[in-house]
């Protein structure tokens, strides 16, 4: 039997979401990565003197680890008093695969590890100064022997089990805390955390010390945040479409389009009306300076053609139809 404490507080209310300083006020996810975390390789409990400690069918395994992954995202986010900067904000959650099952079980499965709660390490820089800060929000976790839950204590303390058959085997959990580093100019923000560190010692020998559930957190920012300026809002113009004609006699006609610079790119059609029907002729992209000439077969000897040009929209120009009549 386990020597318990009698002095541990025991949770009472366990939460069912996790707290979080994310504003609301969120843009799109940038990244979202979820990766496996390594297991734990344990050797078998160590036997007493007398050689107990072990089933009769083979070894008792000391700490057997549910499978987890970490889930990271990055978020631009949007700093208070700014309309045109964001901040960068990175958070790792950490999740069993199965949160039904313990977290971990200990001695042969004498103990078994509750965690409450999605572990979350977060960072954000804003560029400014002071702009980046580390969050930890730990999960509940306990631990239940013989139907009891022990509460783990807060990080910097300690709870010690004994292995119940074999007293010099002892077990200590103890709560991590995040090591932070975040940078005066508020570019950068990062911690690495244990959620987990798990102790078994044989009298003063340590035959293991693990980490469970690591997480590491990064985000850097540029100076003064993200600039996230919207484009200017362009509103198209009329192109000046002219359309200008020359009969070459027996030769094709020669059509001239002309627009202003900004319709670069423009795509424009030639059209006639033959019985009454619009009938393409020919098409092409005006150049660099808004021009395009057609050579077209003259079709109509003596008699006079009507060519209409319809001149396509381009970002910084309307769409536009111009006509000629050339003989």
């Amino acid at each position: 039997m386990f020597e318990l404490p009698t002095d541990l507080p025991l949770p009472t209310e366990v939460p069912t979401t996790v707290p979080t300083d994310v504003p609301t006020t969120i843009l799109p996810t940038i990244t979202d990565i979820t990766t496996l975390l390594p297991s734990v390789p344990t050797p078998p409990l160590p036997r007493a003197a007398d050689g107990s400690g072990q089933r009769a069918e083979g070894d008792i395994s000391m700490v057997q680890v549910a499978p987890a992954s970490v889930e990271e995202r990055t978020l631009l986010e949007a700093i208070p008093g700014s309309t045109t900067h964001r901040r960068v904000t990175t958070e790792v959650v950490g999740r069993l695969t199965d949160p039904t099952k313990p977290a971990a079980t200990f001695f042969g499965g004498e103990a078994s590890l509750k965690m409450v709660g999605a572990p979350t390490l977060s960072a954000y820089s804003d560029g400014g100064t002071n702009g980046s800060q580390v969050t930890w929000t730990p999960p509940q976790m306990a631990l239940t022997v013989d139907g009891q839950d022990y509460a783990v204590p807060p990080a910097g303390e300690a709870l010690a089990l004994p292995y119940s058959q074999n007293q010099d085997v002892v077990l200590t959990l103890s709560a991590g805390k995040p090591t932070t580093g975040e940078s005066v100019t508020g570019t950068q923000a990062q911690a690495v955390v244990t959620t987990l560190n798990v102790v078994i010692k044989k009298g003063d020998v340590v035959v293991l010390d693990a980490e469970l559930f690591p997480m590491s957190v990064k985000a850097i920012a540029p100076q003064g945040g993200v600039d996230c300026t919207p484009p200017p809002v362009v509103t198209p113009v009329s192109p000046k479409l002219k359309v200008t004609g020359k009969d070459n006699g027996p030769k094709p006609d020669r059509i001239t389009i002309n627009a202003q610079p900004k319709a670069a790119g423009a795509k424009a059609t030639v059209f006639t009306t033959v019985k009454k029907k619009q009938r393409k002729l020919v098409a092409g992209v005006v150049n660099d300076r808004g021009d395009r000439v057609f050579k077209i077969k003259d079709r109509n000897g003596k008699k006079p053609t009507k060519y209409v040009v319809k001149l396509g929209a381009t970002t910084l120009t309307t769409s536009a139809k111009a006509s000629k009549r050339v003989r």
